[in-house]
């Protein structure tokens, strides 16, 4: 069997999880949180500059933290995670209430 067919079978045997894709994809899903944060760094900035509210910049990035630990617990079951996704989400709790009904 030569190199091609090899690659052919796995390809067939496996075709939703190739290795590079789940890679390149996680790589980009990264990334992407990374300049998420500094928009909603620089958006909290901004608004704090103009004497704005940043409950609603803050709800969005605490939601986003939720989401990490909360699948954080769900596949590696530490408590730490479990305790972080708690405080997150009191915390967008508390951010969403100031941004709905404190304007």
């Amino acid at each position: 069997m030569n190199r091609d067919e090899i690659l052919k079978m796995a390809q067939k045997e496996n075709p939703k999880n190739d290795e590079r894709e789940l890679f390149i994809q996680t790589k980009g899903y990264s990334y992407g949180m990374i300049a998420s944060s500094v928009m909603f760094v620089f958006l909290a900035l901004v608004k704090t500059f103009r004497g704005e509210a940043i409950y609603d910049i803050l709800a969005m990035y605490e939601v986003s933290m939720i989401a990490l630990y909360i699948y954080k617990y769900k596949m590696e079951k530490k408590k730490i995670d479990l305790f972080c996704a708690i405080c997150w989400g009191i915390a967008t709790v508390i951010n969403l209430y100031l941004f709905i009904w404190r304007r």
